[in-house]
């Protein structure tokens, strides 16, 4: 099952994302991070970056999204997710708006 989160940051920041998988092991999964405009394919994504498993036992992992991922974008609405990528059990775990706010300095 899947959980919807609404993350918000500004331009040019390294945002990380911490996910948990509920009441789950996740020793030697495979999991991505993507962040992309809503309404383009699943294959055009602005960033995709590789899961760190933090707390496997727990279910927990990063994502982490670079200044350089996001320096350069619009302040607008896009899409994020974190997905297990293993295959066979290729699943979205977690996903949501991620808002890009103008920063005042970049």
């Amino acid at each position: 099952m899947s959980t919807q989160t609404a993350i918000s940051f500004h331009q040019g920041e390294d945002v990380t994302i911490t996910v948990t998988v509920t009441s789950t092991n996740i020793t030697g999964w495979t999991l991505k991070g993507t962040l992309r405009m809503p309404g383009s394919s699943q294959a055009a994504y602005i960033a995709q970056v590789n899961g760190t498993i933090t707390d496997a036992a727990n279910g927990v992992f990063t994502v982490k999204f670079l200044r350089a991922h996001t320096v350069d974008l619009i302040p607008t609405d896009y899409l994020w997710d974190a997905t297990r990528t293993d295959s066979g059990s290729q699943t979205v775990l977690a996903y949501g708006t991620a808002t890009l706010k103008a920063a005042a300095t970049r």
